[in-house]
């Protein structure tokens, strides 16, 4: 026990040297005391849980972005091959039917040219945010136009009528 009592006597008169005088004790008083260490020690964490949050938000931001940028990529990718595809049955269609002059060979060409004005209102609908996409899709519809008009529906006409030169055009 004089020895508990000591050690509390001790303290009690650390704790008033420390205060000087101020009437507190020392662990309560700002500058470096305790509570100041902890209080500095808080807000350089908070503040660097606020950067990392900061650029983490950015991250996903940017990332939502991307995402976005490449859904529409993906979009004018599959718009292009549909009319790649349809292009594909324009050209094989008119060459099966002057080879067979059987009009079943005709139903894809007639097919894919109901089919070509919606797909490539959509292309060019995708392209605009991109000029030079735009132009692109803009030559690809005077390409295909320019066949449709130009070789494919004037050689089925003709074919139609002229079956009998079939064999030579073929």
């Amino acid at each position: 026990l004089p020895i508990l009592s000591q050690a509390a006597a001790d303290s009690r008169t650390l704790d008033a040297a420390s205060s000087a005088g101020e009437g507190r004790p020392r662990l309560l008083r700002g500058g470096s005391g305790l509570v100041a260490r902890i209080a500095m020690s808080a807000l350089v964490v908070a503040a660097g849980l606020a950067i990392v949050f900061g650029v983490l938000f950015l991250a996903i931001i940017t990332l939502r972005d991307r995402s976005v940028q490449a859904a529409h990529t993906q979009q004018v990718i599959a718009t292009a091959n549909r009319l790649q595809t349809l292009v594909i049955d324009l050209e094989t269609s008119v060459r099966g039917y002057v080879i067979t002059n059987n009009e079943r060979d005709l139903v894809p060409w007639q097919r894919a040219q109901k089919q070509y004005p919606k797909e490539m209102k959509r292309l060019l609908a995708l392209t605009r945010d991109n000029s030079m996409q735009h132009e692109r899709a803009l030559g690809l519809r005077t390409a295909i136009s320019s066949y449709l008009l130009a070789y494919s529906k004037p050689l089925v006409d003709y074919i139609k009528r002229n079956p009998q030169f079939a064999p030579d055009v073929a």
